[in-house]
Order: C-alpha cells, then sequence, then structure tokens
C-alpha cells in the first residue's frame, strides 16, 4: 500500500510540476511584454 502510494504520488507530482513551471514562465512573459510596452507608451508620450 505504502508502495502504491508512493508511485502514485511521483506519477502525478512530475506532469504537475511541469505544468507549474511552464504556466509560471508564460505568465513571466506575459508580463515582460506587459511592463515593455507599458514603457514603451510612456516613452512615446513623453516624446
Amino acid at each position: 500500500m505504502v508502495c502504491l502510494s508512493s508511485s502514485f504520488g511521483l506519477k502525478y507530482a512530475r506532469p504537475a510540476s511541469v505544468l507549474f513551471i511552464m504556466v509560471s514562465l508564460t505568465v513571466f512573459i506575459l508580463l515582460s511584454l506587459v511592463s515593455f510596452k507599458i514603457k514603451e507608451a510612456h516613452a512615446d508620450a513623453e516624446v
């Protein structure tokens, strides 16, 4: 039973961690793009 539960946990922990990493990377990229566009807009407004 213990072996079954540990293998069950490992089976689902890896895809979950990969999904978490992908989501965090996507959010980071989106935030970078948004902040870059905001900076660009402010630069255009100053000129």
